[in-house]
C-alpha cells in the first residue's frame, strides 16, 4: 500500500523494474525444456488415440507424442505439425482493466527509459493506448561465430476492458466466493476474505 513515506518514490518505475525482474526469474526457471513424463497409462492412451488432441483432426503416420515443455506432462497424441506449432509464448501479459482510460502513458514513459527504447503501441490518441509492449533482455550467450546474442522476451500490457466491456464491480459480482481460488489461497480466514471482497467491490 502506498503511504506518505513513499511519496518521493517513483512508483511507476518500481512497478516496471519489478516486472522485468520477475520475467527474468521465470525465464531462468523454465529455461530448459523438461523431459516427457510418459507413464504406462499415457502409453495406452497414446496407442489408442486416433484424433489429434490439438486440432481434433484424424491422426495418420505423422502421429507424435505431445508434452508440456514446462512441466514434462504428456498432453496427448498430435500431428507432428500441430506439435511443432504448440509453442510456449515469448511474451508476458500484464492485464489492466480499463488500461486505456488509466494513465497508461506513465508506464509507456518508464518503459522507454532514459535510452529511449522502442515501444510498440496500439494507440487511441496521443496519451491513451489499447496495448503497448517492449522487449526485455532475459539472457545472453556467445554463438559459434563468437558474437554475443541477446535473448528477449516481450512485456505486453493489455486492456481487459476491450474483451470484457463491463466494470470490475459488475464482473466481480458474477463470481461466487468459491470461485476466487487465488485470492482464497492467501486469505484462509473467511471473515477476512468476505471483508476483502466487499472492499474490492466497493472501490471498483
Amino acid at each position: 500500500m502506498f503511504t506518505a513515506e513513499d511519496e518521493d518514490d517513483d512508483v511507476a518505475q518500481i512497478f516496471i523494474d519489478s516486472l522485468e525482474e520477475e520475467i527474468r526469474e521465470i525465464y531462468n526457471r523454465f529455461k530448459f525444456n523438461k523431459n516427457m513424463i510418459f507413464t504406462k497409462k499415457d502409453a495406452k492412451n497414446y496407442n489408442a488415440a486416433t484424433i489429434c488432441h490439438t486440432c481434433g483432426g484424424e491422426l495418420g503416420k505423422d502421429k507424435v507424442r505431445d508434452h508440456c515443455h514446462l512441466g514434462g506432462k504428456f498432453r496427448g497424441a498430435a500431428h507432428n505439425e500441430c506439435n511443432l506449432n504448440y509453442k510456449i509464448p515469448k511474451f508476458f501479459p500484464v492485464v489492466f482493466h480499463n488500461l486505456t482510460g488509466y494513465d497508461s502513458h506513465l508506464f509507456v514513459k518508464k518503459l522507454r527509459g532514459e535510452m529511449g527504447e522502442k515501444i510498440n503501441r496500439i494507440p487511441c490518441n496521443e496519451e491513451k493506448y489499447v496495448s503497448f509492449s517492449r522487449d526485455v533482455v532475459v539472457d545472453k550467450f556467445i554463438n559459434e561465430e563468437g558474437k554475443e546474442v541477446l535473448v528477449n522476451r516481450e512485456l505486453r500490457f493489455i486492456d481487459s476492458f476491450r474483451f470484457m466491456p463491463s466494470s470490475l464491480d459488475a464482473l466481480s459480482k458474477n463470481l461466487s466466493k468459491t470461485q476466487c481460488k487465488n485470492l482464497g489461497a492467501f486469505f484462509k480466514d473467511q471473515q477476512k476474505l468476505d471483508l476483502l471482497l466487499r472492499k474490492a467491490r466497493s472501490i471498483t
